[in-house]
């Protein structure tokens, strides 16, 4: 669950099931509706933050090619889903499972496969400002990096 920091004081959940679902309230909690657009079926939130406006979730999908996601939307209501699996040619299954924000930039991280062993993976923190570029910073010494901290 993640609360807002502006005047709009809206809260977002969600749950992984047979499907995702994205909720949010308007009114602490009081009352609860579904999110106008929902990720496909089989895709999985594992992480959401609120900043700079706007609430970013990460995730993956549940389907192959197992493929990460980012998940924006600026009133918790409307929800814009981008794949990342062009950021991953050649890592097959690889996971993003946290996000952080600091002074402007967007940190996911997460994992990617280095071989067909699912053994051999290595840790990375992606970095984006506008989610359109990014920038990877593998992390071999790390099998897998689930979060890391920014201050807003």
């Amino acid at each position: 669950m993640v609360r807002s920091e502006d005047d709009t004081s809206r809260i977002v959940a969600w749950q992984n099931g047979p499907a995702v679902t994205v909720a949010y309230s308007s009114d602490f909690g009081g009352t609860w509706t579904t999110a106008t657009d929902q990720p496909p079926s089989a895709w999985r939130l594992n992480d959401m933050k609120y900043a700079d406006g706007q609430f970013v979730g990460v995730g993956y999908t549940d389907e192959s090619p197992i493929a990460p996601f980012v998940a924006i939307s600026s009133d918790g209501i409307t929800w814009t889903y981008i794949s990342l699996a062009s950021e991953f040619v050649g890592f097959d299954q690889s996971r993003i499972v946290g996000v952080a924000y600091h002074q402007g930039t967007w940190c996911l991280t997460g994992w990617r496969r280095t071989s067909l062993s699912y053994a051999d993976k290595e840790g990375i923190i992606m970095t984006t400002t506008d989610f359109s570029t990014y920038n990877i910073i593998p992390v071999p010494e790390m099998r897998m990096i689930s979060s890391v901290m920014g201050r807003q």
